[in-house]
């Protein structure tokens, strides 16, 4: 009997650019089928994209300057199973705060005082006022959206537009109000989208799909779950700067080629494109071929934004506080100029050791990049010592910084994407969208229930490394299917101890 030679079945190629949540998502998924070889593409000389665990002093703990908190462990969080199996979590406890005056000049923050009970007080009931009545505002606003009527306005206009028959309006307040006011939203604004109120979309805004639970931190850092991820894929290159992405048509073989700097075009089936908005915006990498018939529109609506944070490494810390914020009561502070850091987060509860996490956003954020982190360091210590005294800073004996740039990272350009006035999911939506073999996916990706009939379970959870991880899967998914492949079961998670010192190629 003569055996006839059955031919060997055909392996895919699929190419996933970036090494961040949703393209070691997407790779992880891939990674689990059969007869697919999935090789990852990072610009970077590390994985995790915007998740940058750095480690503070040699053997010293680890610090997130980028990505920090998770959401407690909520079944419905795709963090969960990752954060259960690998992350030991400490919990950032919001309400264990202190509110500082922020005064003097704009290079120059005089000795201030706690903010009193009374002006916590009045600034909490403002905001508990206001927030209602945006609440009743937006709701019918999201209403006349859902039928295409209605016009979008900013979040602040639309705040200061507020009225009713207790509340006289954000004119009527004394100037200490407004800016008690100001604070309050700022702090779920700026202090949480990086973005003004003046910035975000009333329609919008604070309508995603949301994990409000308690807020956690990594004591190894955020970076260890993204190693977790990486365990499964074993084909990630670190140092490859993407220049361009070809599509071809299915009447020339279809595929795409891929163009690495210094390298020779890798050829695929299918291409995920994870890198962040900024970046696509900034045009580091170019399309050609079947790309773009609608994707420009939402490019243009949605904006990176910008939040940077300092770690300093002292010896004294204030171990009470969770949080230290500064509420800026003279005009100069306000100003960005200032440097004004709103925020400050002890990180003695995470990491066992006297390190703060001072927080800059939006402008003073950009200005900030422009300065060394000599200069930095000097600055920050010198609203500490506002706070607590020059000789308590002094006798802290500060022993390391570290900066976060990151509207200036080539790889990132800002930190994180928001929705600007006359923007919508829609526009997430667009982004998301797939053309031909090249697929799309990174939290700007990530759109929520106001788009009806969407062909994804994915749920709008932008700006998060959830919204990410999620949009990585897919990206995967539709992926297989263009293929013909099914994504079927997972293979089990990799153990901690295997991937500790993984290395990677370049």
């Amino acid at each position: 009997m003569t055996t006839v030679p059955t031919a060997p079945a055909r392996v895919y190629k699929i190419i996933v650019i970036g090494a961040g949540a949703a393209g070691l998502a997407a790779a992880k998924s891939l990674s689990a089928i059969d007869g697919v070889t999935v090789t990852v593409l990072e610009g970077r000389d590390r994985i995790g994209g915007r998740i940058d665990s750095r480690e503070i002093g040699e053997g010293g703990p680890k610090v997130d300057m980028g990505a920090a908190w998770v959401n407690g462990n909520n079944p419905s969080n795709p963090l969960t199973p990752s954060t259960v199996i690998f992350g030991s979590l400490a919990e950032t406890d919001w309400d264990a705060a202190k509110y500082f005056e922020a005064v003097g000049t704009v290079n120059n923050p005089t000795p201030s005082s706690p903010l009193s009970g009374d002006d916590l007080k009045r600034m909490k009931e403002l905001h508990r006022v206001t927030w209602a009545l945006f609440k009743r505002r937006q709701s019918a606003a999201l209403l006349r959206a859902r039928k295409g009527k209605g016009l979008d306005d900013t979040l602040w206009n639309t705040v200061c537009s507020l009225k009713s028959k207790k509340f006289k309006g954000y004119k009527s307040l004394c100037e200490r109000d407004k800016t008690l006011m100001r604070f309050a939203w700022e702090q779920i604004t700026d202090m949480e989208y990086a973005a003004t109120p003046e910035s975000l979309s009333m329609i919008f805004w604070d309508c995603d799909n949301d994990q409000h639970d308690d807020m956690f931190m990594f004591r190894d850092g955020f970076k260890t779950i993204a190693e977790q991820w990486a365990a499964d894929v074993d084909d990630i290159r670190l140092d490859c700067k993407v220049e361009s992405i070809d599509v071809y048509p299915n009447t020339a073989g279809g595929g795409v080629s891929v163009k690495i700097r210094g390298s020779t075009p890798l050829f695929a089936d299918a291409c995920i494109v994870t890198l962040p908005l900024g970046v696509l915006k900034a045009g580091c990498a170019s399309f050609r071929g079947l790309l773009l018939g609608g994707g420009g529109e939402g490019e243009e609506k949605n904006t990176a934004k910008e939040c940077n944070s300092e770690d300093s490494d002292s010896e004294e810390s204030e171990e009470d506080p969770h949080v230290l914020y500064r509420v800026p009561m003279d005009n100069a502070r306000k100003l960005p100029e200032a440097l004004e850091t709103p925020f400050i987060v002890n990180l003695k509860p995470v990491t066992g050791e006297n390190i703060l996490a001072a927080y800059l956003t939006t402008a003073s954020a950009a200005l900030l990049e422009e300065k060394s982190n000599e200069e930095i360091q000097v600055h920050i210590l010198k609203i500490l010592g506002s706070m607590y005294g020059e000789e308590t800073v002094k006798a802290a004996n500060v022993t390391d910084c570290e900066v976060s740039r990151w509207a200036s990272d080539e790889f990132a350009c800002g930190s994180y994407s928001y929705m600007p006035a006359n923007a919508s999911p829609r526009d997430r939506a667009v982004l998301s969208k797939a053309e031909g073999p090249l697929f799309f996916a990174g939290e700007h990706t990530s759109h929520g229930p106001f788009i009806r009939n969407s062909n994804t379970n994915e749920g709008g959870y932008p700006s998060t490394v959830y919204g990410a991880y999620l949009s990585g899967e897919r990206a995967a998914s539709e992926a297989a299917k263009l293929l013909g492949l099914d994504i079927g079961k997972k293979r089990p998670q990799s153990e901690a101890p295997n991937v500790k010192d993984r290395k990677y190629s370049s």
